[in-house]
C-alpha cells in the first residue's frame, strides 16, 4: 500500500513524524509521498523524506524497499 498524500510537512505533526511513519509501516503501507504545496515546502517535504529533520533514516528506509 502507498499513501499519495502525507502532510507531514506540518508543524502540527513536527513532534509526531516518526510515530505516524511507525504506525503507518505498522498498518502495511510500504511508502509514502510527502506533499508540499510550494517550492519552499516542497524542499521541506524533502528534507523530511531523506530524515534530514529527525535523523532517523525512518523515512529513507521506507523508500529503499521499492
Amino acid at each position: 500500500m502507498f499513501d499519495i498524500g502525507v502532510n507531514l510537512t506540518s508543524t502540527q505533526f513536527a513532534s509526531e513524524r516518526p510515530k505516524v511513519v511507525k504506525r503507518a509501516c505498522e498498518a502495511g503501507v510500504t511508502g509514502l509521498l510527502i506533499t508540499g504545496t510550494n517550492a519552499l515546502e516542497s524542499q521541506h517535504a524533502h528534507a523530511v523524506s531523506v530524515g534530514g529533520e529527525t535523523g532517523s533514516g525512518r523515512y529513507r528506509r521506507m523508500r529503499a524497499r521499492f
